[in-house]
């Protein structure tokens, strides 16, 4: 059952992509109209999407899943860190190309990709743990990331105001929500949901 819930799923995000594939290319929407759309996606879409996670659950959050979740993701962002530093020397790419192939390997696609795999395969519970993965992933991506795709020859500078953003924000919140057991009427989640 769940590989055919994970092959609707990712025929759907084909779907979405050959549509704005097809659109762009046939200029039906202008460049500055697929940056106002991403803007929308991720500052308004995707923390609804997460808020969604945790205001549609079923069931009590249970702590200590989540906590192990948090550690698990703690673990697993570490071993990928180090392996990043190796993909660019395992693919032969230029040596001054190494950390834009250890970025690619790191930062992937959890949230926009991810989360609506992981909703459609575990529920809102799934998609509320997959949250605190997000969360993890944003302070990796707005601390390292941004030290490690900083021009050559600039200084070392992260800038943590970068981490004041709505995927961060909605994080945050949605961990709050989950760890206080608050629950909201109905209507929030279902506002959420189809955002």
């Amino acid at each position: 059952m769940q590989m055919s819930v994970i092959f609707y799923q990712m025929c759907a995000i084909l779907l979405f992509l050959l549509i704005g594939f097809f659109v762009r290319n046939r200029g039906l929407i202008s460049s500055a109209g697929t940056h106002d759309m991403s803007w929308v996606l991720a500052n308004i879409c995707s923390p609804a999407q997460i808020f969604s996670a945790v205001l549609n659950m079923d069931e009590a959050p249970d702590r200590r899943s989540a906590l192990t979740v948090a550690a698990v993701g703690v673990v697993a962002y570490a071993v990928m860190l180090v392996l990043s530093r190796f993909i660019g020397s395992a693919l032969r790419a230029p040596k001054k190309d190494h950390r834009f192939y250890g970025a690619i390997f790191l930062f992937n696609n959890i949230g926009f990709l991810g989360l609506p795999l992981i909703h459609a395969m575990y529920g809102s519970k799934g998609a509320a743990y997959m949250t605190i993965l997000i969360l993890e992933f944003n302070l990796l991506v707005f601390t390292y990331g941004c030290v490690l795709l900083r021009r050559e020859g600039s200084e070392m500078h992260i800038n943590l105001k970068l981490l004041i953003n709505p995927g961060v924000i909605a994080s945050v919140i949605a961990i709050a929500i989950y760890f206080s057991g608050i629950r909201f009427p109905d209507v929030f989640g279902s506002i959420a949901q189809y955002a």
